[in-house]
């Protein structure tokens, strides 16, 4: 039995490194630039490890900060977390002899350095070693001594060095860090996210006046619901992002790829408990999606030891719905029609599912940094922060909730009455907040409501308030 296992290991091994080398064949014809891959280097028979994702994600942290203090762009990247290992590649504009200088120094300097495996292969192909750049061997983890001596002479067994390398990212976390054996359970850290999930859901709801949309003043477009509808639905729906994030953390040692159907019926659940709470009522169905996958990363994250930054969370959100619009929005969905289905086959708008697949582009790069910006020159005008975020949102997002009810027209009078309103100071001017009310009355007699908006705004404050509180959090 132990053959046939690390006989099916080796073929997957080899697969893999075929496919990655038909990619960098692909990719170097594309752009005819360097490429660099990034691996962990991982001793011993099994690659997917909780050892091998830590040193990875800390890999390509630290080779991007690289790049970019070098001046050298990322023009593509692709990467993976598989049964082989993980590994990223990317398209570099630059020299591909300075490049390898700079990431050699990388390796010599980082506290995990030697862990790292980065290679940098020039438009032609071929790959380049320190030798050819006249630098220094690569020195042995274990002894110090050079690393092609250990390895020809067989000086160290496996086992040893396994154990120097995980003994090394334990001190790194441990100690460089700031961690320590007291840090939070795995249920402790759930609750502490659910919560965060909760607040977000909470103060987008009470956000008041907004466009089209359910709030402390108004029901909206919207003749089935109010504000108290809203309070059941959270109510009911918080206890299953608690436990996406245990689910996270359980699966955190099985392949990215093959965790989302693992998990699916923690978000089938939820719905139903929605819907219970609210009697059929449609209220947090983009929000359990969202808030569900984030809550599933920040799991798997801290299960692997990691702490849940923001561009961690994003690459693992990628990797949890790879390929997510292909299998869900272009097959038939017959009498299982959804909004987000509609919308993808009419109009091909990918919805939250595209928004996921991508790590959530315009809350990551619009949506956060926007509340961040505004929190610091603002901060007694939380409200006024918000509701110009949501108008930004509004005019970004192609909203399936708005293509559903007004169509093409419909989305883009929305978009252009909430560009209005920024224009005139968004939410921080006495003349936006009168457009403001006004284009609040304009979608309700359109029967237009921006929900798919209101969920990334949610989604946005949920990170920030992440982002803003972690420390304590993952710490103690």
């Amino acid at each position: 039995m132990k053959g046939m296992i690390e006989e099916r290991t080796l073929w997957s091994l080899l697969e893999a490194r075929d496919r990655r080398q038909r990619l960098r064949e692909y990719l170097l014809v594309q752009y005819g630039c360097p490429l660099v891959q990034v691996s962990p280097i991982n001793p011993g028979a099994r690659k997917n490890t909780p050892y091998a994702l830590m040193v990875q994600d800390l890999a390509e942290e630290a080779v991007r900060h690289t790049l970019r203090k070098e001046g050298f762009a990322i023009l593509h990247e692709e990467g993976a977390r598989e049964e082989t290992g993980p590994w990223a590649l990317y398209v570099i504009l630059g020299e591909a002899n300075r490049i390898k200088k700079s990431l050699i120094q990388l390796e010599e300097s980082h506290p995990l350095g030697r862990l790292f495996d980065l290679d940098v292969i020039d438009p032609k192909g071929i790959p380049l070693s320190r030798r050819m750049l006249g630098c220094p061997e690569r020195r042995c983890i274990v002894c110090g001594g050079p690393v092609s001596s250990c390895i020809r002479n067989s000086t160290h067994t496996v086992d040893r060095v396994w154990k120097t390398a995980t003994e090394r990212v334990e001190t790194y976390f441990y100690h460089l860090k700031g961690y320590d054996h007291k840090t939070p359970d795995k249920s402790t850290i759930a609750a502490s996210i659910a919560a965060l999930c909760e607040k977000a859901l909470r103060e987008e709801v009470e956000l008041s006046p907004k466009p089209g949309l359910v709030d402390k003043e108004d029901p909206g477009a919207h003749s089935d619901m109010g504000l108290y509808t809203f309070y059941r639905s959270i109510v009911a729906i918080v206890p299953y992002l608690k436990e996406s994030v245990q689910a996270g953390w359980n699966t955190c040692q099985i392949p990215l790829i093959d965790v989302l159907p693992m998990v699916r019926q923690i978000g089938i659940d939820a719905e139903r408990a929605m819907f219970a709470a609210t009697g059929g009522v449609n209220t947090h169905k983009g929000a359990i999606f969202s808030l569900g996958i984030l809550c599933l990363a920040v799991g798997r994250l801290s299960g692997l030891g990691l702490e849940p930054t923001v561009p961690r969370l994003m690459r693992t959100v990628r990797g949890l719905c790879q390929g997510l619009v292909e299998k869900e929005l272009k097959q038939d969905a017959g009498i299982l029609q959804t909004k987000g289905w509609r919308a993808y086959k009419q109009y091909g708008v990918k919805g939250a599912r595209g928004e996921a697949e991508q790590g959530f582009p315009r809350v990551r790069f619009f949506a956060l940094p926007l509340l961040k910006l505004l929190t610091f020159l603002f901060p007694t005008q939380r409200t006024q922060s918000l509701l110009t975020v949501l108008l930004g949102l509004m005019v970004m997002v192609k909203d399936t909730n708005i293509l559903g009810r007004g169509g093409l027209g419909g989305l883009r009078w929305v978009r252009l009455s909430a560009l209005r309103v920024i224009l005139r100071g968004g939410a921080f001017t006495d003349t936006g907040m009168r457009l403001l009310r006004i284009f609040r009355e304009d979608c309700k007699a359109r029967h237009l409501s921006p929900g798919g908006s209101a969920d990334l705004l949610a989604v946005t404050i949920f990170l920030h308030s992440l982002a803003s509180g972690q420390k304590n959090r993952f710490h103690g």
